[in-house]
């Protein structure tokens, strides 16, 4: 037995109706919308947003973390590598033997 042409609406209303029994309503709207082209020319977008710089460029123009001070982001000096984390030890409790 042959199918009939069904007309657009009802192949996207049937198709739908498959995929929400098949998925659940939540699963098929994400696989809906993995379908989603977006809009705009992202190679158009890029160019007019990014400077023309090199990657050498862009990392020479980079700020160490924390500022030109050297001072994290809450004004203190940033701990060495070799340091430990008193606050961290102060916190444990003793465990009763």
């Amino acid at each position: 037995m042959k199918n009939a042409m069904l007309s657009l609406e009802d192949v996207r209303t049937r198709g739908f109706e498959a995929l929400v029994a098949a998925l659940g309503s939540a699963n098929a709207l994400r696989f809906i919308g993995q379908y989603d082209l977006g809009h705009g020319d992202y190679t158009h977008d890029r160019f007019r947003i990014v400077p023309d710089k090199s990657a050498k460029e862009i990392f020479a123009s980079l700020q160490p973390l924390g500022g030109p001070s050297g001072r994290g982001r809450h004004g203190r000096a940033r701990p060495t590598q070799s340091s430990s984390c008193p606050t961290r030890a102060s916190r444990r409790k003793a465990v009763p033997a």
